[in-house]
């Protein structure tokens, strides 16, 4: 199993910001311009944890076959299932798309040989543009707490981390409880 969230490149003077700031959103994301092993960013380019060498190959259901380029502080091996996280193009529609695709758990097919498929990534079918029930939320509010997503929760977490967490969920319509 994969957990697949996405991540995208802000870029100056965007009407809308995931923490409110682009200075704040390129410290989640990091510039986007390259991955981590300097390739520049393209529709495809995967995020993975350590145990994923660069290169590797991972088909997901819904997207197509990504390449491993890049490393990230959420990117990591779990007990249950790796995260990888997905680029979703810059600004504006980078963030909508990344925040329309959300996190999903999918059973995706991984390959540590390079070219075993040929690379074929397409999210043009995830929309660019948010609901304006959930751009209104995103202007109205920063998340206080910018480490709300890259924070693993636990039981033992303090209340205040659950709280923001909740927040976040409830803000982008993941939940409604209270």
């Amino acid at each position: 199993m994969i957990m697949v969230s996405a991540y995208y490149s802000p870029l100056p003077g965007q009407r809308f910001y995931m923490r409110g700031s682009y200075e704040a959103d390129i410290r989640l994301n990091g510039r986007g311009t390259n991955g981590a092993d300097a390739t520049e960013v393209y529709v495809g380019m995967l995020a993975a944890p350590r145990t994923y060498p660069f290169g590797t190959q991972v088909k997901i259901p819904g997207l197509g076959v990504g390449v491993v380029h890049d490393r990230g502080g959420a990117i990591y091996s779990g007990k249950n299932y790796d995260r990888i996280d997905v680029w979703m193009g810059e600004g504006e529609e980078g963030l909508s798309r990344a925040l329309n695709w959300g996190m999903r758990l999918v059973e995706g097919q991984v390959s540590f040989e390079k070219n075993v498929w040929e690379p074929e990534f397409e999210f043009s079918h995830i929309p660019a543009k948010l609901p304006e029930d959930a751009l209104n939320r995103l202007m109205a509010r920063t998340l206080l707490n910018p480490q709300t997503f890259t924070n693993r929760s636990q039981k033992a977490s303090p209340k205040a981390d659950i709280a923001d967490l909740q927040e976040a969920l409830r803000m982008f319509g993941f939940t409604t409880a209270k």
